[in-house]
């Protein structure tokens, strides 16, 4: 193979732990052609492993797309390989151990967004290669409204269609399928849509870091989650570049002065992390308009931190999930961030939590406390 400009890398086959071969042989022991003809034109399937260059890799950042958990690695190469040849070598040169069963967009029944995304990738950027392996594009098709189902989508409903006319109304053509596969996997869990309203905004690296944590868990369990990305005015306040208290007027103003520069700074640092890591709500929340989300979410997870202290938020209701139906209630470690309950906020507490389907609570104070109120519900403590 000749270097030049069109050329990425060199790739060989892999095996299994067993020693055999992943995936059908190629047609020569060395094959030059893109990424996309050898698996859509020629049908050679199995896992590879190769080097590619890296002044392509610089030169093709990986995206970020907004509302996935994750870019699909293979639409990564996909696009790569619209423009370079590979040399691919059929000598297996890399013990290779298929996961497949576990994969978050290669599981049949996790219908996530990004399954979704995958697929429509194929039809709409691909759709060149559907003479080459129509079964392949079949499969698509079925598969796209399949997952929508799976989801809780009415089919003509969902948004994201294929952008060719004609490929829509083969989509439309393959309705009644879509809805004979869905009837064969009946009694598998139909992917719920997680809201999670915590302290994602603050300022604070715990703070942040188990918002991360906790997404990343409810959606490794196979749901749908966002981060609610709500507004809370206390803690707003409290991270202000610059803060004036009343109770300590010069002070608080003389260490603004000094600390401004450096407090805007923070807050950019975790701006971008918010922005590049968190899968949070299209729409920004405050106390004036968060009961408008109810209907977005199958249920809402208040947690984990100190979500429910009477102090650090104000014991702002939204943490307590009152905007939403008490079926839609559950906690994971909250935190009362107090060793014992006031008085004055007993009976609120009461009243707020007792609607809740199931909770769990950071540390013992907290577990005592539930239990000593008798709120209704399933608590148990969770150590975090």
């Amino acid at each position: 193979m000749k270097t030049g400009q069109n050329t990425k890398g060199i790739s060989c086959r892999t095996c299994n732990e067993s020693g055999k071969t992943n995936g059908c042989p190629l047609p020569s022991e060395r094959f030059d052609c893109s990424d996309l003809d050898l698996r859509l034109k020629y049908k050679i399937d199995g896992e590879m492993w190769g080097m590619t260059k890296l002044e392509i890799i610089k030169a093709n950042p990986y995206p970020c797309v907004s509302g996935l958990h994750f870019y699909p690695e293979n639409i990564y190469w996909d696009n790569i390989g619209r423009k370079y040849i590979t040399r691919f070598i059929d000598t297996p040169l890399l013990y290779y151990i298929n996961d497949q069963e576990n994969s978050l967009t290669g599981n049949a029944y996790s219908a996530h967004r990004e399954t979704i995304f995958v697929r429509l990738h194929f039809i709409n950027e691909c759709w060149d290669y559907a003479k080459s392996n129509p079964k392949f594009f079949i499969k698509q098709f079925v598969g796209l409204s399949r997952d929508g189902l799976l989801n809780g989508k009415k089919i003509f409903r969902n948004k994201k269609c294929p952008t060719h006319f004609q490929r829509g109304l083969l989509r439309s053509y393959f309705i009644p399928w879509d809805i004979f596969v869905q009837k064969t996997i009946r009694g598998k869990q139909i992917m719920k849509k997680v809201g999670i309203v915590t302290f994602h905004r603050a300022l604070n690296y715990g703070a942040v870091l188990q918002s991360y944590a906790l997404q990343k868990t409810v959606s490794s369990l196979g749901a749908e989650c966002e981060i609610v990305d709500y507004i809370c005015p206390k803690i707003t306040a409290d991270y202000k570049p610059f803060r004036i208290y009343k109770n300590d007027l010069l002070k608080s103003f003389a260490k603004s002065c000094v600390m401004v520069r450096r407090r805007a700074k923070r807050r950019d640092a975790f701006k971008s992390f918010f922005n590049n890591y968190l899968v949070k709500s299209k729409k920004s929340y405050t106390p004036q308009n968060i009961g408008e989300l109810k209907n977005d979410y199958d249920l809402f997870i208040s947690g984990s931190d100190q979500v429910w202290s009477p102090r650090c938020v104000g014991f702002d209701p939204a943490y307590f999930l009152t905007f939403a139906d008490d079926k839609q209630k559950y906690s994971y470690a909250a935190s009362f961030a107090v060793p014992t309950l006031s008085d004055e906020f007993i009976d609120e507490y009461k009243k707020r939590l007792n609607g809740f389907q199931k909770f769990s609570v950071r540390e013992p104070s907290g577990e005592k406390a539930c239990k000593k109120k008798r709120t209704h519900g399933q608590n148990r403590r969770n150590s975090s």
